[in-house]
Formats: structure tokens, sequence, C-alpha cells
């Protein structure tokens, strides 16, 4: 249709137009250039100031961020609960001011690629901060170790990354800086070249005016072919689009300047749950809680006045969403704009950040339970009497203390800080002899995992005295792999010396008590000899006389001799009770109780009492015979002694049974009894019942003394008039004692 058209137009008529039209393009042009020119100096100067705007927040920024550091380094480094919250109080204090001059900062931003920086520069900001929050967290639990060194490396690392990315962004600005500069002067430049060219090129043109009349002939021929493809590319640029949109990691809606739903991707269907297609054309205000709707609605309002980029919520303005099924969470708003040929459209990315506030109360939560523990741990260590302490075995096989409290100074000398400092200053007050002793305990517990205790010396610097300590440690492996010990270090001086003298003291009793049994065993044995000289001078005075009173005071000499005699024998029994071992063999019961009751019949009144046994001994049964022996020979006595003559009937019954473990023996009278006010204390040692009973009050305390060292029971059993009954149960020693 252009061509037919041309085809009809007469050459000046063409010509003539093509000549207006060009004075007239000339003349346009020229205007233009000129004030683009201007333009571009106001651009330069805008850009200039807003690039020194720039770089002094960076500045700043990074000379907050060294700030921040420098708070946390020294947050580490006192030990004081204080001064470490003021130090984080300044941390946190900076770190908002950081924030606000980031929030500055990212409203200067001017094109996509200062924007990539900007966004890199948040990611290593972040790194930084959780590097960070990991090395406080762990300067609370564990100080001075390999991985909390490790840590600092690694906090290092983060913060020197994220001044890399500051460094990237500043010099970025300075060359975008430069750059424009040099396009405003070749700008400026250009712009007087054109007017000298415009005046040269109108000259040129008219002259060449027909080969531009075909030329511009060929370019309408040629205008459908470009419009596709424009279109082409487009097409491209949109797909693009939206394929970007689709793969972004947040949610992305966009809405128009009445507030309608118009971009909605896939991550903004999985955070509130509705399908695209039932939520395009739909209020911004539908994805929100109830109580946020109607002011948000100014707030849409105002922002398309004066729309800008800017991220809302966090700590202080907390936003929440609302999904699909009514529930509420809370997320983080980043806003942005685009301009379409159909206005504005206010683009919002939006994160889910439930997660992330759970993880942040459990941090808070964490924290304060850590603060507690500290406080704990502080006052439970200043309440034991010594030093607590936790020691690790490093990879050089040198033991370092991870922490020791206070107490250690009083032990020592040394302060916590001057052992963390040098941990010889531990090892070298200890003898060569007790450290010795020590390194053999803790290569044991490193092989077994089991608690180690050792004593040794230690010396006090102060004082220059030498300390007993117990060092009692309980091991247990570290998630890094390591051998860690806790333990306490205790004062045990005072003891020391008290088991010092009850050693020498127990020594010398040791010592007195041998004197003393050979004193005894001499002596009685001394005593024995001429008692038993007096018993033969009364048998044969007995048999010899032939006057009944003489023979009456022979017997009554016999009875006492035999008693003091019994008496003796007793003490040596006791003596040898004390001091010989239990020495084993088969027990004849029988023939043990028939010799008893044939060496007691010079007791008064033993043809009077009728004797009944019964044995049953089918289990054959080990034990001391000699002790058995004196253990029958006391009670048949004890029993002969207190026996109730005026009754028809004295009788002392005796019954023994044996089994593989144990031997019951029963010795029952029918005599006088004992009262129960008397029966606790019949085996204490010369207890009588009165002073007008008969012995020494030493028999029944022998009989105890020896059922204890044969590892057996003693029970009595009596009624006042009725009798008494002792109950045995002795240990089968089979397999020795």
């Amino acid at each position: 249709m252009k061509i037919s058209v041309l085809k009809h137009t007469t050459p000046s008529r063409i010509l003539l137009s093509v000549y207006a039209g060009l004075f007239f393009l000339l003349a346009i042009t020229g205007y233009f250039v000129m004030k683009e020119a201007g333009d571009t100096n106001a651009k330069y100067n805008d850009i200039s100031g807003n690039s020194t705007r720039k770089l002094a927040l960076i500045g700043e920024i990074r000379t907050g961020v060294a700030r921040v550091e420098i708070a946390v380094l020294r947050g580490i480094s006192v030990n004081d609960d204080l001064d470490k919250v003021n130090e984080l109080k300044s941390m946190n204090s900076q770190y908002e001011k950081n924030n606000a001059k980031l929030e500055d900062y990212e409203k200067l931003i001017s094109d996509t690629m200062e924007q990539v920086l900007f966004h890199d520069m948040l990611l290593k900001r972040n790194e930084n901060t959780k590097a960070r929050i990991a090395l406080l967290r762990m300067n609370a639990g564990m100080d001075h170790t390999p991985v909390f060194n490790h840590q600092i490396e690694f906090q290092n690392e983060q913060f020197e990354k994220f001044q890399q990315t500051l460094t990237q962004l500043s010099d970025y600005i300075i060359l975008q800086t430069a750059s424009k500069d040099r396009q405003a002067k070749d700008s400026v430049q250009a712009a007087v070249k054109h007017i000298a060219f415009l005046i040269a090129a109108t000259i040129f043109l008219l002259m060449l005016m027909g080969f531009l009349i075909v030329r511009a002939i060929r370019k309408l021929m040629l205008t459908n072919s470009e419009l596709t493809d424009r279109d082409e590319k487009l097409q491209t640029q949109k797909n693009l689009f939206e394929g970007l949109l689709e793969s972004a990691p947040d949610g992305i809606i966009g809405i128009n300047e009445k507030g309608m739903i118009a971009i909605f991707n896939k991550q903004a269907e999985n955070i509130f749950g509705y399908n695209r297609e039932e939520i395009l054309g739909e209020l911004i205000e539908t994805l929100m809680p109830e109580r946020f709707r109607k002011p948000h609605e100014a707030h849409t309002a105002g922002y398309f006045r004066s729309p800008s980029n800017r991220v809302m919520g966090g700590s202080q303005h907390e936003l929440y969403g609302k999904r699909k099924n009514g529930k509420e969470f809370p997320i983080d708003i980043g806003l942005s704009y685009l301009e379409t040929s159909e206005g504005k459209i206010a683009i919002s990315s939006i994160r889910d950040v439930t997660e992330r506030k759970k993880a942040e109360q459990q941090l808070r939560s964490s924290e304060e339970a850590l603060q507690q523990s500290n406080r704990q741990l502080k006052e439970i260590s200043s309440s034991i009497p010594g030093a607590v302490y936790q020691f690790v075995i490093d990879e050089n096989k040198r033991g370092k203390f991870l922490f020791v409290s206070e107490g250690i100074k009083e032990l020592s000398g040394y302060t916590p800080e001057e052992i963390y400092s040098d941990d010889h200053k531990m090892t070298e007050g200890i003898p060569s002899e007790d450290l010795q002793l020590l390194n053999q305990a803790i290569s044991e517990s490193v092989k077994t995992l089991k608690p180690f205790l050792v004593r040794y010396r230690i010396l006090d610097r102060e004082t220059g005295n030498y300390k007993w300590v117990r060092s009692n440690a309980v091991p247990f492996v570290h998630p890094n792999g390591k051998t860690v010990w806790n333990g306490t270090l205790i004062n045990i001086s005072d003891a020391k010396l008290a088991e010092e003298e009850l050693h020498r003291k127990n020594s010398e009793l040791i010592k007195t008590n041998e004197e003393l049994d050979r004193f005894v065993y001499s002596t009685s044995h001394d005593l024995r000899s001429p008692l038993t000289s007096v018993l033969g001078l009364t048998d044969f005075i007995e048999s010899e006389s032939s006057e009944p009173e003489t023979i009456e005071h022979a017997r009554m000499i016999k009875a006492r001799i035999q008693r003091l005699d019994r008496f003796i024998l007793n003490i040596l029994n006791y003596s040898r009770n004390n001091r010989v071992e239990v020495e084993t063999s088969f027990i004849r019961f029988k023939e043990i109780i028939e010799a008893t009751i044939y060496h007691l019949n010079y007791m008064e009144g033993v043809g009077k009492i009728q004797f009944e046994t019964q044995i049953d001994d089918s289990h054959s049964f080990l034990s001391d015979p000699v002790r058995i022996t004196t253990v029958f020979e006391n009670l048949i006595a004890n029993a002969v002694k207190f026996q109730n003559f005026n009754q028809p009937k004295p009788v002392i019954r005796i019954e023994i049974k044996t089994g593989p473990g144990h031997a019951q023996i029963t010795v029952r009278d029918n005599g006088i009894g004992i009262a129960p006010e008397h029966q606790q204390k019949i085996f204490n040692m010369f207890y009588r019942v009165s002073g007008k009973t008969p012995g020494s009050g030493l028999g029944l305390y022998l009989v105890k003394e020896i059922v204890d060292k044969l590892e057996g029971t003693l029970d009595v059993q009596s009624e006042k008039g009725s009798g008494t009954t002792f109950s045995i149960i002795l240990k089968n020693l089979q397999n020795g004692k």
C-alpha cells in the first residue's frame, strides 16, 4: 500500500517533502542533542552525589562491622558477666545501626549488577553473623579448646569474606562513577560535534537526496520484518522473565494500583496454599490476617504515590500472612516495583520465616539456659571444699585444662587464668613419684574410660609447703573424639595427717596387743602349773584322809582351784581366739560333747543332771574344732551353773543338725532362767547377773566372740524360773575361710 502511494507522487513533491522533513529533523535533532547534553551533565552530578553517599555508607558499614567484631572479641576475653552483657549490648546496638545504614544504601542502588553485589554482601554478612553466634555460644560452653580456636578462625574467615564483598561493592561504585563521568564528558563533546556535523551533514544529505530516498523506501519495505523480529525478542524476554519468576526461592506477588493480585508465582502457591487461577484478581488483603487488612489499604495507596525498594518485617515490626486454611504464619517482605504499559506494579518478595522464628526462640532459650547453667556451676563450684576442673588430652598427648574453679588458688597459689596460660604450673609443683602415679592413673583411664582416684602432693607456692590432695575424675568422649575428664581436687592434708597418726597408733596398738598376748599366755601358763600341783595334793589328801571334815575341805579347795583354772583357761582361749587364725577340719560333735561333759564332772551337782543329746551329722561339717570345743564347754558349764537342783528332773538337752551350708546347735536347760533385763548384757565381758553369781563373766563373752569369728549367729531365749535356750548357727567352712 505504501509503495503504490510513492509511485503516484511526483519527484519534486517528494524532494520538497524530504527537504522540509530533513530541515525539521535537523532542527529537532539539534535541540534534543543540546538538551541531552544538559540532562547528561545534570544526571552526572546526581550520579556523582549518589556515588559519594554510597561510598560514605559503605565506609560507615565497614567501620560498624569492625566495631561489632571488636565487641565480640572483648566479650570473649572478659570473665565478668556484667562486662559480657555490656559488650553484647554494644555489639547489638552497633548491629542495629549497621542495619539502618544497609537500608539507606539499598534505597540508592541504581542497577542490576549493583543489586547482585549488594545481595551477595548480605549473604556474606549472614554467614558472618551465624559464625559469630556459634562463636559466642561455644565461648559460653567450652573456653580455650582447639574447637573454639577453630571457630575463631572460621569467624575471622567469614568476616574477611564479608569485608571483601564490601570492597567489591565500593570498587564497582567507583568504576561505575568513573564510567558515567566519561560518558557525560563524551556526551557533551559529542553534542558539540553533532552540531558541527549536522551543518556539514545537511549539505552532504542534500547532495545525496536521491540515495536517501531510495534508502528510505527500502527501510519502509523492511519495517514489517523488523517488527516481527522485535515481537519475537519481546516474547523471548517475556518467557525469560516468567522462568525467573517461577524459579525464585521466595514467593513473588505483584499487585496493581488497585491492590489486586496480578502476579503469583509457584512458591507463593506453596506458601499460601492458593492456586494461581483462584487468587489472581483478588485483593492483596485476602492473604493477610483480619487485623492487618484495614491499615494496609492506606499503605498500598501511599506506596504507589512514592514507590521505592525496601525491606519490611524483622524483629522490630513482625508481619504475618494468612494461608488458605486460615492459619497465620510470620513473614518477611521485600518491596520493589515495575513500570509497565498498564501502570505501576508493586512486587513483593515474601519469605516464610516460621522456622527461623523457632530457631531464634530456641537460641534465646539455649542462651538463657546456658547463662543459668554457668551461674549454677559457679555457685556449686564455689561451695565445694576444693577445686572443680575439666581437662583434655590434646593431640600432643599433653593435658590441657579447659576449666578450673577459683578454689584452685587456695590449693596451689595459682589463679585459673595463670593455669590457662601455662598448664605446666599444675604439674611443676608435684613430686616426681607422685606425678608418675597420676600419669599412670590417667593412662589407665584413657584405655578403659573408667574414673580414676589418685592421692598426691602439690606445692603451694604461697606457703612453700606441700598439701595432700585427692583427685577424682570421670572421663567421657567429646563429639570431637577427644577424651575429656570432669573432676574435683579436694584438700586432704588434715585427713592425711590423721591417717598417718592413726597408722602410727595402730602399729603401737598391735605391738602392745602382741606383748599383752605373750604376757597373758606366759602368766596363765605360769599360774596353771602350780594350780595343777595343788589339785594333785588335794586329790592325795582326799584319797588318804579318813576324816570327813578334812575330805570336805579338800573337795572345796579342789572346786575353787578348778574354777580358777577354768577362768585362766578362758583367758587363754580369748587371747587365742584373737590372734590365731581359724583352722578347719571335720567336726565330730559326739566326741566333743562327751569329752566336755566328762571334764565338767568336778562341778557341783553334775551327777544330778540328765544330759540328752540328739545329733544329726549326716552332712560333713568343717570348722575349727578347738573353738567349737570351747563353745560347748562354756555353754554346758553355764547350764550346769544355773541349774535348778530343787526340781525332780534337772535336764540339759543338746541338739545338733548339720547341712551343706550351716550347722544348727541348740543347748537347752530347765534351770533358773535369765530375767529379761539381763538377757542383752550376758554377752558383755565380765558381766554377771549379781555379785552372788558364780563364775568370771567371761564365758558367754568368749562364746559370742568365737561364733562371730566362725561367721555364725548366736541367740538366747529365756524365761525366769523356766530355763534358758542358746541357739547357734555356724557356717560350714567346706571351702576354707
